[in-house]
C-alpha cells in the first residue's frame, strides 16, 4: 500500500527532478493552493481522491481493485493489453515456474493452465515431455505447439535412436534444455486467432517465452539459484509374493516366471551347473527385489546471472549447470547440461536494438526400453523367490550371459546397464538480433532475426552375448553398434511495421504489417553393423559384416506475409482483425499458396456500465474466430530414390552395396502434384469475470476446432507400382470447456491463502476420412489391439479381439478346457481421451513462511500397457493368483452347442479351467485377450511441494544481500490409480511424443519422484 503522508509530498516534486525549490517556486505554489478548495490526488495502482483542502491534511490511497491491465505477449512477440485480447492466452511468471525447483520449464507448467496437458516419457534422467494444446487435430503431422524465445520460433525435436519398439533410447527433447531460471514469463496461446500470425508453425498454437533481460540501474546484479534434489523410483508394478519360479505349477529352473509351487521358504538349489557347483538359496518372496534394484539419483543444478545496466545500455549473463545421476546403478542414465546466455540492449532516442546468444552443451546417457534385452523389460521377468541384488556381479561364472539361468529372452539386467548403453552429445546455439527504428511517435519499423543451430552425436551398442555351443533356445547377441551424426538448423526473419495511435478521444488504433521467412534445414548420417569380432571394442570398423549405411537430408522454406489491426472504442471495446498468407516450399508449385484470416471481439462490460461495479470487481466477454494452416513433411509430392534391396524366399535378402554393385530403387510412396495444406477453422468464446476486489476469478472458455484436409498416407493397389500416396482427406473435430478460477479465501495482514484451479473438457470426433476409408490406424498390432481413427468416433479408439459372447452376454468358452474363446468380430473398448482434467494449486503465505501444493488430475480414458501383459504372462501379477491358482469355473461361462440344422444354442459352462491350462488363460489377460491389454489411466497426482523461508531484509542488509530464499522442495510424492491399475504410472509413455504416445507403454522405464531443497539469493 502506498501512504501519501501528507500535501507537503507535492512540494518535494522539485527534488525529484534535481531541483532546490525556491522563494519564487514556493509562493507560486502557495497561491495556487489557496485558489483551490479542493485537490485531487492519484498514483499508478491506487484509486484516485478527490480531498478538501486543510492545514496538515493526510491522505491513504486505497488499492484500485482494477489495477493496471496485464500486458501479455502474444504472436511475433507484441506486448498487448490483456483487456483487448479476444482470445484466451494464459500468461506463467518466472516464479511458478522455479518456485519447485523443476528442472524442465515444461514440467512445471503441469496442471497449472486449463486446455494444457504435459506428460513425461519416463523418470529417466533427461528424458523427453510432451506438450497438447487442446487435443490432437492431425492424424499424421505434428501436434506439438510452436515454441517461440523473445519472439523468434525454435526447435524442439525429440531425438531417439530407434523407431520401433526394441531397444529404444529416449535422448529428450530441445525445450527441455532451456535453463528456467532464465525464463521471465510464459504466455500459452491455445486457440487459432491466437497464433495465426504464426502461420503453419502454430497450427496447434504458441508458447511464447520472455527471456530475462537487465534493467537501466547503476548497480550491478547478481541472481544464483541452487538446487539440490534426491530421485526414488516412483510406480513400480504390484507382484504376488506366494508362488516362485517354474511353469505348470512345477519346479523348473529355466523358466522366467513364477508358475512354480508355492514358496515354502525351504533351502533349493537353482540355476545352472557350473564346473559341478550350483547355487543354493530359501525358496522363498524376495518382496523387494525390483524396488531393491533402483538407487537414490541425485541432481545439482545452479544457476548464476548477471544483469544490469546505465543510461541507454543494459546487459544480461548468465551460466547453468545441471548433473543429474538417475536411478538406476551406475552411470547408464545421466543427464549433463551447461548452458551460457548473454544478452544486451540499447535503447536510443530513434533506435532500438537489442541482441542475444545462448549456447547449450547437452551429454546424455540412457538405457534402452521397450522389449529385447531392455533393464525393465528384463526386471519384471524375474521370478518373485530370486534377489536381483545379489546378481550384481554379472561377471560372476553364475550370472554371467553363458550360465544365466534362464534363455528365455532376458538376461541379468546388471549385464545390461554395464555392457550396453547409449550416448548422446549436442551443441546447441540459438539467439536472435533485433532492430526498431522510431519513425514517429506512432510508427515504428522492427527487423528481428534469429536462428537455431544444433550439432549433435550418438551411439549405441550392445555386447556381444554367445555362449560356445548354444543352441536356439538360448541368449544370442552377436554384438551391435550404431552412430548417428545430424545438423539441425532453423532460421527466421521477421520484418514489421507498427502503427499504434489515438484516432479521436474514443477511438484507439494498432496496426501490425509483417513479412515472415524461416527455413528448416536437416542433415543425418547413420551407420550401423551387426556380430562383432572383440568383446568390448564398440567401433564400426570390428565386424567382417558390411555396415549398413543411411543418409537423409532436408531443406524446407516458409514465406508469409502478415497483418493485423487492433481497434479500440473508450478502452471498453476492441475489434481485432488478422490475416496471413504463406507460401511453402513442401507443396505443388501450383498450389503452395494457403490464406487464413482471423477476427475478434472484446468487450470489457464493467467499463461500459459502470453500474455493473457494483456486481462485478471486472468483467469481459470475449469471441474469436480464426484459421491456421499446416504443410506437409518435406518430398511428398514427388517421388524419391532410396538404398536398393532384394527378398529371398529362403533366406535373407540382399542389402546394397553387394559385391561392389550399389543399387537404388524408386520409393513405394507415389508423389502427389495436388497435394494441398491441411486447414485449421476454430471458434473461440470466453468470459472473464472477477469479484470481491479481486478475490475471486473466474475464466471461462468454449471453442470449437475443426482441422480438416488431413494430409494422410493412403494405401494404393500395388499395381499401380506404389503402394502408398498422401492425400487431403478427413475432418477431426475437437469441442471443449476450459475454466480457469481463482480464490483468496483468506487475507489478513501476515496470512494468505490463494487458491486456483482448472478444469477441461474436450471431446474428439474423426468427423470423416474420405475417398471411402473406413479407418486409419494410429498405431497398434496386425494380431492384436490397435488404436484408430474411426469416423463418428472420437480420435484415439482402441479396437481388437475380446472374448466371444452370446446374445445374452455371457463368455463364450472351450468346452474341453473351459478357456474362453476368442470373438472372431473386432469390437471397440474405448478411447484414449480423458473424461476430463484438473489441476488445483494451494499457496499459503505467513508472515516470510510459503507453502504451496499442486496436485495434477486426470479422469478416464484408457491406454496399452505391456507391463501388464508380461506381468500376466510370467506370473508375476497378483491378479494370477486368483482362485489361489486353484481349477475354477469361468463366472458367467457359456458353451457353445451346434444344433442339428447348424444353428447355436448355448448351455452353462460346467468344465473347470485346470492347472494345466491356467497360465495360458493368463497369457490371454486373463481370457479377455486383446481387451486385457488396457488399463485405466485415471490418475491424481501430487506434482510438486514447496516450503520456503524468505529471510527478513533487515537482517540480510547487513551482509549486502537483497534477498535471501530457503526452501524445501519435492516432486511426484503421491500418485493414485484406480485398483485395475496396479502396474504402472499412466502418465509415462516410450513411444514419442504426438499421437502415437496416446497408444500406451512398452516395457516404458518407472517414473520418479523426488525431494531436496533450494536456495535462491540476489546481491
Amino acid at each position: 500500500m502506498i501512504l501519501l503522508q501528507s500535501i507537503e509530498i507535492f512540494t518535494s516534486i522539485f527534488d525529484w527532478f534535481g531541483r532546490k525549490s525556491t522563494k519564487s517556486d514556493n509562493l507560486l505554489f502557495a497561491n495556487a493552493l489557496s485558489s483551490a478548495k479542493t485537490l485531487q490526488i492519484s498514483y499508478i495502482g491506487m484509486k484516485a481522491q478527490e480531498v478538501a483542502i486543510k492545514s496538515n491534511l493526510r491522505v491513504v490511497l486505497k488499492p484500485d481493485a482494477q489495477q493496471i491491465d496485464e500486458v501479455i505477449v502474444t504472436a511475433v512477440g507484441i506486448k498487448r493489453s490483456e483487456k483487448s485480447l479476444a482470445y484466451s492466452a494464459a500468461q506463467v511468471n518466472s516464479e511458478t515456474l522455479t518456485k519447485a525447483g523443476d528442472r524442465s520449464m515444461l514440467d512445471a507448467l503441469s496442471g497449472k493452465v486449463a486446455g494444457v496437458r504435459i506428460s513425461s516419457s519416463s523418470g529417466a534422467a533427461g528424458s523427453s515431455t510432451r506438450v497438447l494444446l487442446r487435443g490432437f487435430s492431425s492424424l499424421s503431422g505434428s501436434n506439438q505447439p510452436l515454441f517461440v524465445i523473445d519472439g523468434v520460433p525454435v526447435n524442439n525435436s525429440v531425438l531417439s535412436n530407434s523407431s520401433n519398439l526394441e531397444n529404444n533410447a529416449d535422448f529428450g527433447n530441445a525445450m527441455n534444455d532451456i535453463n528456467p531460471n532464465d525464463i521471465e514469463s510464459m504466455s500459452v496461446l491455445k486457440g487459432a486467432s491466437a497464433a495465426a500470425l504464426y502461420g503453419s508453425r502454430a497450427a496447434n498454437g504458441a508458447i511464447m517465452i520472455t527471456t530475462k533481460k537487465g534493467k537501466s540501474e547503476d548497480r550491478m546484479k547478481v541472481d544464483f539459484t541452487s538446487n539440490t534434489t534426491f530421485s526414488m523410483v516412483g510406480v513400480l508394478p504390484e507382484f504376488q509374493n506366494r508362488y516362485g519360479q517354474g511353469w505348470g505349477f512345477a519346479n523348473s529352473l529355466l523358466e522366467n516366471g513364477s508358475w512354480g509351487p508355492k514358496m515354502d521358504g525351504m533351502e533349493r538349489l537353482w540355476g545352472h551347473v557350473v564346473d559341478g557347483e550350483q547355487l543354493y538359496k530359501p525358496y522363498a518372496a524376495q518382496k523387494n527385489n525390483m524396488k531393491d534394484f533402483y538407487e537414490v539419483g541425485t541432481q545439482l543444478d545452479n544457476s548464476l546471472a548477471i544483469s544490469g545496466g546505465r543510461g541507454k545500455t543494459t546487459y544480461y549473463m548468465s551460466y547453468s549447470n545441471i548433473t543429474d545421476d538417475g536411478i538406476l546403478p551406475g552411470g547408464s542414465d545421466s543427464y549433463r547440461r551447461n548452458a551460457v546466455s548473454l544478452k544486451g540492449s540499447y535503447e536510443g532516442k530513434w533506435l532500438t536494438s537489442s541482441a542475444s546468444i545462448n549456447y547449450i552443451n547437452r551429454l546424455t546417457s540412457t538405457s534402452s526400453s521397450g522389449q529385447g534385452y531392455s533393464v525393465f523389460n528384463n526386471l519384471i521377468q524375474v521370478p518373485r523367490d530370486y534377489s536381483i541384488v545379489d546378481m550384481k556381479d554379472y561377471k560372476n561364472k553364475f550370472y554371467s550371459p553363458d550360465n544365466w539361468y534362464t534363455p528365455y529372452g532376458i538376461i541379468n539386467p546388471y549385464f545390461n546397464l554395464n555392457e550396453d548403453g547409449n550416448k548422446y552429445n549436442e551443441d546447441r546455439v540459438f539467439g536472435s538480433l533485433e532492430f526498431t527504428a522510431k519513425i514517429f511517435d506512432y510508427l515504428s519499423i522492427t527487423w528481428r532475426g534469429g536462428g537455431d543451430l544444433s550439432n549433435y552425436r550418438s551411439k549405441s551398442w550392445r555386447a556381444v552375448m554367445k555362449p560356445d555351443g548354444a543352441n536356439e533356445t538360448e541368449n544370442i547377441e552377436t554384438g551391435y553398434v550404431g552412430e548417428r551424426s545430424g545438423q539441425r538448423r532453423e532460421i527466421n526473419s521477421d520484418l514489421f511495421v507498427s502503427f499504434n495511435k489515438d484516432l479521436s478521444k474514443d477511438f484507439h488504433l494498432n496496426v501490425l504489417l509483417g513479412q515472415n521467412f524461416n527455413e528448416r534445414y536437416q542433415k543425418v548420417l547413420n551407420v550401423s553393423v551387426q556380430g562383432l569380432d572383440l568383446p568390448g571394442f564398440y567401433n564400426i570398423s570390428n565386424s567382417p559384416n558390411m555396415p549398413v549405411k543411411t543418409s537423409t537430408e532436408s531443406l524446407r522454406r516458409l514465406m508469409g506475409i502478415y497483418g493485423q489491426a487492433d481497434l479500440g472504442f473508450r478502452n471498453y471495446l476492441y475489434l481485432n482483425v488478422g490475416a496471413r498468407n504463406d507460401w511453402s516450399s513442401t507443396l505443388p508449385k501450383d498450389n503452395n499458396s494457403f490464406f487464413y484470416p482471423s477476427v475478434g471481439v472484446s468487450f470489457i462490460f464493467t467499463d461500459a456500465f459502470e453500474s455493473l461495479k457494483n456486481i462485478f470487481t471486472y468483467g469481459k466477454i470475449r469471441a474469436s474466430y480464426g484459421q491456421t494452416g499446416n504443410d506437409v513433411a518435406p518430398y511428398m509430392i514427388n517421388g524419391y530414390y532410396s538404398s536398393g534391396n532384394a527378398t529371398n524366399p529362403f533366406g535373407e535378402g540382399l542389402k546394397y552395396p553387394f559385391a561392389g554393385v550399389n543399387a537404388y530403387s524408386y520409393g513405394n510412396i507415389i508423389g502427389n502434384p495436388n497435394l494441398k495444406s491441411e486447414m485449421t477453422k476454430e471458434y473461440e468464446l470466453g468470459l472473464d469475470l472477477r469479484f470481491l476486489q479481486n478475490r475471486i476469478g473466474l475464466d471461462v472458455t468454449l471453442y470449437n476446432r475443426e482441422t480438416t484436409n488431413q494430409i494422410m498416407p493412403v494405401t494404393i493397389t500395388p499395381s499401380s507400382g506404389y503402394t502408398t500416396q498422401y492425400m487431403n482427406l478427413g475432418c477431426i473435430r475437437n469441442r471443449g470447456v476450459e475454466l480457469m478460477l481463482n480464490f483468496v479465501p483468506v487475507r489478513t495482514k501476515d496470512f494468505e491463502w490463494n487458491l486456483s484451479g482448472n478444469w477441461t473438457l474436450n471431446r474428439s470426433k474423426v468427423v470423416e476420412l474420405g475417398n471411402g476409408l473406413e479407418e486409419y490406424s494410429i498405431y497398434g498390432f496386425t494380431k492384436g489391439v490397435s488404436l484408430l481413427a474411426l469416423p463418428g468416433e472420437p480420435l484415439g479408439t482402441f479396437v481388437g479381439y475380446g472374448n466371444l459372447k452370446d446374445d445374452k452376454g455371457n463368455i463364450v468358452v472351450d468346452a474341453n478346457t473351459g478357456l474362453p474363446l476368442q470373438s472372431t468380430e473386432r469390437e471397440i473398448f474405448g478411447t484414449s481421451e480423458y473424461k476430463y482434467v484438473m489441476g488445483i494449486t494451494n499457496e499459503f503465505t505467513y508472515k516470510n513462511f510459503a507453502f504451496g501444493f499442486n496436485f495434477d488430475i486426470r479422469v478416464g480414458g484408457l491406454m496399452y500397457s505391456r507391463t501388464k501383459g508380461t506381468t500376466f504372462f510370467v506370473g508375476n501379477s497378483p491378479q494370477t493368483l486368483f482362485n489361489d491358482r486353484q481349477p475354477f469355473i469361468v463366472p458367467g461361462s457359456v458353451n457353445q452347442v451346434k444344433k442339428a440344422d447348424g444353428s447355436m444354442t448355448y448351455v452353462e459352462n460346467a468344465t473347470p479351467i485346470s492347472h494345466s491350462y491356467y497360465d495360458s488363460y493368463w497369457n490371454n489377460n486373463g481370457g479377455e485377450f486383446d481387451k486385457g491389454d488396457l488399463i485405466d489411466k485415471t490418475f491424481v497426482k501430487l506434482r510438486e511441494v514447496h516450503l520456503t523461508y524468505s529471510f527478513p531484509k533487515n537482517l540480510l542488509a547487513k551482509a549486502s544481500i537483497k534477498k535471501l530464499d530457503f526452501s524445501l522442495i519435492a516432486h511426484n510424492l503421491f500418485l493414485w490409480t484406480p485398483s485395475s491399475n496396479n502396474f504402472v504410472d499412466p502418465t509415462v509413455s516410450n513411444m514419442g511424443v504426438d499421437l502415437e504416445s496416446e497408444f500406451g507403454e512398452f516395457s516404458s522405464a518407472p517414473s520418479t519422484k523426488t525431494v531436496g531443497f533450494s536456495i535462491k539469493a540476489s546481491f
